[in-house]
């Protein structure tokens, strides 16, 4: 008897690309992967889909924190060099 839980793949592909997201939050357009990790763990219904999603949270965080670091800093050295 097989009394394995069949997943849809939402979770893991939540898993996986919360993963991607959290290494590539400081690339300006990886907020397109933490939103898809969301979404994707929002469909999902097991763990891999809830680790994805929070994953995909704190992707967004990062992506949010590093660009407003990166654009005062420009911001900053522009008036600098004025």
């Amino acid at each position: 008897m097989n009394l394995k839980k069949k997943g849809n793949g939402y979770g893991v592909a939540s898993l996986v690309l919360g993963i991607i997201g959290l290494i590539t939050a400081w690339l300006p357009f990886s907020f397109i992967i933490d939103i898809l990790a969301i979404i994707f763990g929002a469909k999902s219904n097991d763990g891999n889909g809830t680790a994805g999603k929070v994953m995909g949270i704190i992707g967004l965080i990062l992506n949010g924190l590093l660009t407003l670091i990166i654009f005062l800093a420009l911001i900053i050295g522009m008036g600098a060099t004025a």
